[in-house]
């Protein structure tokens, strides 16, 4: 007998089906089966005469069925090793999106430290300024008659004190500062002009002698700016800023008509409010400009004249501006 599997059929109405009576044994064990159920296959043989029981093979053999086990755990381990596989990926894909998390989470905390510390810095640089402007703020106090000299200022040979009805008065040519007020941002001057020949200049907020803004007052009788006028300039590493390229004020950043005429022989009281970015300008007690620029926001103070230009000062002071 072959290797297979066979089944005690009782034959159908088609030969073929199988019924509750069958019974499966193997080849193995045919021989056994038949000898333990003799007794019944024979008493079933003549009750049924026209039945008979038969071996009919159903199964494959041996050697396939080990072919077939073979192949099922094949297909088994390839089904572990997708399952592994797919175990590996998603707990590859959990931990690069617990990477992700975690480097985002760092991210944020990098981010909120940064703003932290800038803010910090920000806190740290506003209490340095404000030190800095009340520091300025108690510096600023000034008064020269020129009594003295020109002991306060870091002035030019061409710069000379003079008398003027019996008061010191300083005649201006060339450029020359006050030797304090580095930091002086928000402040009043006051001082007494004459314009002895074409006009007056004085420096607010410089910076040095290559930066700072400068005003001029023109006369009645002036030729190089308009005559009667406050003429704004921006002076910035030795050259003019923002020009109007008016013919009659070259490199001006503004020109301001005056309501009064400026004669030579007078003297004017001029305040400057020098306050943020804005600076103010009263002459004689009336507003005549006033004018915002952020090029500059602190400075010393001083008063110029080019060649073709004197002016006489008295009485200059300073206070600081709340």
């Amino acid at each position: 007998m072959t290797n297979k599997t066979y089944v005690v059929r009782s034959v159908g109405p088609d030969g073929k089906r199988e019924t509750p009576d069958d019974v499966s044994v193997t080849n193995e064990t045919t021989d056994v089966w038949l000898k333990d159920n003799e007794q019944a296959i024979s008493e079933w043989r003549v009750a049924n005469p026209n039945l008979y029981a038969q071996l009919t093979a159903v199964g494959p053999s041996l050697a396939e069925l080990k072919k077939l086990e073979a192949a099922r755990k094949v297909e088994e381990e390839a089904k572990k090793k997708q399952e592994a596989e797919a175990n590996e990926a998603a707990r590859k894909q959990q931990e690069e999106e617990q990477k992700r998390l975690e480097a985002a989470r760092l991210e944020e905390q990098r981010l909120t430290e940064a703003k932290k510390h800038e803010e910090e810095l920000r806190q740290a640089k506003a209490r340095e300024e404000a030190l800095r402007r009340r520091q300025a703020q108690q510096a600023v106090g000034f008064k020269d008659n020129f009594t003295e000299g020109l002991v306060s200022w870091d002035a030019p040979s061409s710069w000379e004190i003079v008398k003027d009805k019996d008061l010191a008065a300083l005649r201006v040519q060339g450029l020359g500062l006050l030797k304090k007020g580095d930091n002086w941002d928000n402040y009043k001057m006051e001082f007494e002009v004459r314009v002895n020949k074409e006009s007056a200049g004085w420096v607010v907020r410089a910076q040095n002698s290559s930066n700072f803004y400068l005003f001029k007052l023109g006369s009645e009788k002036a030729k190089a700016i308009p005559k009667n006028s406050l003429v704004k300039y921006i002076f910035s590493d030795g050259k003019y800023l923002n020009s109007l390229k008016h013919e009659d004020a070259p490199g001006a950043a503004g020109v301001s008509p005056l309501p009064f005429k400026v004669r030579n022989k007078d003297f004017y009281k001029v305040v400057v409010v020098v306050k943020g970015n804005t600076i103010t300008h009263y002459i004689n007690g009336i507003e005549v400009d006033s004018w915002s620029d952020n090029t500059f926001d602190r400075g010393r103070f001083g008063f110029n004249a080019s060649i073709i230009e004197m002016a006489t000062i008295r009485s200059v002071s300073a206070e600081p501006v709340h």
